[in-house]
Parts: structure tokens; sequence; C-alpha cells
């Protein structure tokens, strides 16, 4: 019976690897692996793990890029086309959206403000750090 070689260092060689490169590659890891397995099968196994990891190199990796053409600038022209048209046609919604968020804004604003205050008061003297 012919030793087998671990399943999941071969799918993830197979994931990885270049197609022009994977038979040579695959069919070298594995006759290796058959020589090793006749001496110790245990050693044989994580030696083609160590294996397959040392070819996990840029030289032989797959281009894992998907090629799909970015058209964000038409897009987002589109986006604020309609956006716009929104605004023209909900104006009354628009306002208080727009005003909500300008209220809520300037709350934070304020808010963070007033901490900033109170945390710099007192500073200038010697054993304020100590005091907060």
């Amino acid at each position: 019976m012919k030793p087998v070689p671990p399943q999941r260092a071969l799918k993830f060689l197979r994931w990885f690897c270049r197609e022009d490169y994977i038979e040579e590659v695959e069919g070298d890891l594995i006759e290796v692996y058959e020589k090793q397995h006749k001496i110790d099968p245990t050693t044989a196994k994580r030696k083609f793990y160590q294996n397959v990891i040392r070819y996990f190199r840029p030289e032989f990796m797959k281009a894992f890029s998907t090629n799909y053409h970015s058209n964000s600038l038409p897009m987002l022209y589109n986006y604020l086309k309609v956006s716009w048209r929104n605004l023209i046609n909900q104006k009354l919604y628009s306002f208080i959206k727009i005003g909500g968020f300008s209220v809520g804004v300037m709350a934070c604003i304020l808010i963070s403000l007033f901490i900033r205050q109170e945390l710099t008061y007192d500073r200038h003297y010697q054993d304020s750090a100590k005091n907060l």
C-alpha cells in the first residue's frame, strides 16, 4: 500500500501555490514523503508539513487579488446626485436631519470642551496631579 501524505498540508499547498508550479512541487514533496515514510512515518508527516511551509514564499504564491475594476468616482458622483435630489424633494425631512446632526455635533464639542477645561483647572499648582 502506498503511503498517503497529510491531506491538510496538500490542501494548503494547492490553495497558495501557482498553477504552473503545483504539479512539480507536489510531485517532489510526495516523492520525498514516500522515501521518508519507509524510514519513519511520524517524522515523514512532520517533515512534509515543514516542506510545504518552506514553499510558502512569494515566488510560489498565487496572485490573490480579485480582478474587479473599481468605478468609485462615477459611483460617488451618482451618490451625490441622488442625495442632492433627496435634499431638494424632501426639504422638511432634510432640515430636521441636518439640524439634528448639527445639534448633536455641537453638544459633543461643548461637552469635550467642558471636560478639557475641568481637567486643566488648577494645573499651575505643584501637587495638582495628585488631586486628580
